[in-house]
């Protein structure tokens, strides 16, 4: 144990540090110190509650289970009503995060500038967007918005919509709709008919 800091009759701040002398030295070296303020660091002098820092290839930190028939967690809890976040920087920009919003109760990972890209809220996923159907994309791009490539040579589908909870050759539900911002502007259906629409006349291919 050391001093943390300047003492007074009123103040007697104390840090404690942890030394060793790795093989083929002989002077220890500070691996570990608990401030005055009670944060732990490994490797640096903390600034947050806890503080790992190393300069070796790759691995800083591993969390690792052995019993056969449990699984390594970690657990990120926090007070009831605000989120937990996992934060991924460069320096001291941040780069992307994995969120749970509290608010809405799902998954929110944001990209390489930090804007949220991709939402994951009970059995629905937005792609740029909060969903509101199993999936949902809104791209404000120039280009494609999906581009869908199979390479391969089997022949296998490379996209199978299947509606089976509806009756075969029905007229009434959408297998595909086309829609820009003057509204629809073609339907197929899943009887095998294909309408292009133009205003409210809507006429058979």
């Amino acid at each position: 144990a050391q001093g943390g800091g300047a003492w007074s009759s009123s103040s007697h701040p104390c840090e404690m540090s942890f030394y060793t002398t790795p093989s083929g030295a002989t002077s220890a070296t500070q691996r570990m110190l608990i401030s005055a303020a009670g944060n732990v660091g490994i490797g640096t002098s903390p600034d947050t509650l806890f503080h790992v820092s190393g300069t070796g290839a790759d691995v800083i930190s591993r969390v690792e289970c052995l019993h056969s028939v449990s699984s390594a967690m970690i657990d990120i809890v926090s007070y009831a009503g605000r989120d937990s976040i996992l934060r991924f920087k460069e320096g001291s920009t941040v780069k992307a995060r994995i969120i749970n919003d509290a608010s809405t109760d799902s998954l929110v990972i944001t990209d390489g500038s930090d804007a949220a890209v991709l939402y994951i809220e009970g059995n629905q996923v937005g792609i740029g967007t909060v969903p509101n159907k199993p999936l949902d994309i809104d791209a404000d791009i120039a280009g494609y918005t999906l581009d869908i490539l199979n390479a391969d040579a089997s022949g296998a589908e490379g996209i199978r919509m299947n509606f089976s909870g509806y009756a075969p050759n029905n007229t009434s539900k959408d297998f595909i709709s086309l829609q820009d911002s003057g509204g629809s502007k073609g339907r197929w259906y899943s009887n095998g008919d294909i309408y292009t629409t133009s205003g409210t006349d809507i006429q058979s291919l």
